[in-house]
């Protein structure tokens, strides 16, 4: 796409999110619009009038037409006895004075609202598109940089989809993307986007979200496909449709979006790789650390709103050896609450990386990945402290 044609685009939209922002005052749509000029130029004006009145004008002529509807526009105003939107002002400009509408067609704000949401959304889905995904994972990462606040990205893929349609046929894949879309949007929050990436393939961008967050929500959607009946699943290996997940944040897996896209990727390709159903973060980190015998007392939460109670066998700085009287499954994201010497509190994500069974519990081997409110060489301190006593 060509500047000018950015340029346009950039314009439009915001000409749209003032229409869509409310009833403003003609001083207030005076000043925003005069702001709009010094970016844009007089084009501004002629956006406005194409946008809201299907009149096409000169950039200069609209300009014109922009004066004289302001002078107008403070003699309705006095006329009513209270201030007019835009709307009322254009009508009565371009009927009473100018004589430009011999039909009006002022666009009402609901078929604004679709022409711009079809643009933006999936048509088979209702989610975002993969074009609005990377205007907004771009910002949201740009964002981060000026604020600090994390931001991770969830790559899904449906596990088998080929041979889910292969067996029963298009039209069931598309009633099953649906559903998928659909439970994705309700495990995540209205500030988090979801986005359909292509084919069977999903992004969630969640903004403000730590990994150790990011790998519980991703968990939770797992977990909630896992669980969820589709028509059709029977013929799924293992009778269920199921998702694999990647995770990646920014900044401490990739400071720009390019790279976030292309970690959260490599970690879905991971997912599926070690065989599919899973949640893999991202991490070139293979560093051995050293552990030693530790008697800790906590509970683990396997996505559930009650804990279960666990006793540790060992601790390191990247791992935990613990056992539980409530399997875990591998591959799978708990969440563990860790109660330190001096009664202080840890919160720690986790990914399951091996269950043994014995004769009344089961002994659960997991790979930290997060530790909520506090850093790697803080806990590596407490640790050392640990192995001391």
């Amino acid at each position: 796409m060509d500047q000018k044609r950015v340029g346009e685009t950039e314009l439009a939209k915001a000409v749209v999110e003032l229409l869509e922002g409310g009833v403003l005052e003609k001083d207030e749509w005076e000043r925003r619009l005069h702001g709009l000029e010094g970016q844009h130029g007089e084009e501004v004006y002629r956006s406005l009038f194409f946008i809201l009145a299907n009149l096409d004008f000169s950039p200069g002529d609209a300009a014109y037409h922009w004066q004289g509807l302001l002078e107008t526009w403070d003699e309705v105003n006095q006329a009513v006895g209270q201030p007019i939107d835009v709307r009322v002002a254009i009508l009565h400009y371009f009927l009473e004075i100018d004589r430009k509408l011999k039909n009006p067609t002022i666009v009402e704000m609901r078929i604004l609202r679709e022409v711009r949401e079809s643009a933006i959304l999936d048509g088979l889905t209702h989610v975002y598109n993969y074009r609005y995904f990377r205007d907004r994972i771009d910002h949201e990462v740009k964002r981060e940089e000026r604020t600090a606040l994390s931001v991770s990205l969830l790559m899904i893929d449906v596990d088998h989809f080929k041979a889910f349609n292969d067996c029963n046929g298009h039209l069931h894949g598309n009633v099953a993307l649906q559903e998928l879309a659909a439970l994705m949007k309700s495990v995540v929050r209205d500030i988090d986007v979801v986005t359909r990436y292509g084919g069977e393939e999903f992004a969630v961008i969640l903004c403000g979200t730590r990994k150790g967050g990011a790998l519980l929500v991703a968990e939770k959607i797992r977990k909630l496909v896992e669980e969820t009946p589709f028509a059709g699943e029977e013929t799924q290996p293992g009778g269920t449709l199921t998702v694999s997940v990647g995770v990646a944040t920014s900044p401490i897996d990739a400071t720009d979006s390019q790279n976030l896209i292309a970690k959260a990727d490599a970690a879905l390709f991971k997912s599926k790789n070690e065989g599919k159903n899973r949640v893999t973060p991202y991490s070139d980190d293979r560093r051995e650390f050293v552990r030693f015998d530790s008697h800790l007392i906590g509970e683990v939460r396997m996505m559930e709103p009650e804990g279960t109670p666990i006793a540790t066998g060992n601790i390191s700085q990247r791992g935990l050896l613990f056992t539980s009287e409530t399997p875990c499954q591998v591959g799978g994201v708990v969440e563990i609450l860790l109660t330190l010497p001096e009664d202080e509190e840890v919160v720690c994500a986790a990914k399951v990386v091996r269950v043994i069974e014995k004769e009344k519990e089961y002994e659960v081997g997991v790979r930290i990945i997060d530790i909520e409110g506090m850093d790697y060489h803080r806990f590596q301190k407490h640790l050392a402290g640990l192995r001391v006593e």
